[in-house]
């Protein structure tokens, strides 16, 4: 029970922490552009015996949350031969918003 308490008073103080310096920062920060833009990411896990599959999309916008800059779907496969060490496979679709000419070409 005693250290069930001292995990949950650690935990505490180290998020306490975490904000105050992410808070300090933002407040210092300056942006060059009055641009605002959200970088998100979802992936999912799943382990099978000796290997492991994943999948993950990716999805960032630009001009204040208002276009699609970017788009990422990636899927990797890996088995564990040894301990310490793995064979993978991975690929991923990237769709960019090409700027210059103003369409999203796939890379």
């Amino acid at each position: 029970m005693e250290t069930e308490m001292m995990t949950r008073t650690f935990r505490m103080i180290a998020m306490t922490a975490l904000g105050v310096v992410y808070a300090g920062l933002s407040l210092t920060g300056r942006a060059q552009t009055k641009d605002v833009g959200v970088w998100t990411s979802v992936g999912i896990e799943k382990h099978i015996r000796k290997f492991d599959f994943s999948m993950e999309g990716e999805l960032r916008t630009q001009q204040n949350v208002s276009e699609i800059d970017r788009w990422s779907l990636a899927f990797s496969a890996d088995y564990r031969l040894v301990k310490p060490l793995s064979l993978g496979l991975s690929y991923q679709f990237i769709g960019f918003h090409d700027v210059d000419f103003a369409d999203y070409q796939p890379r």
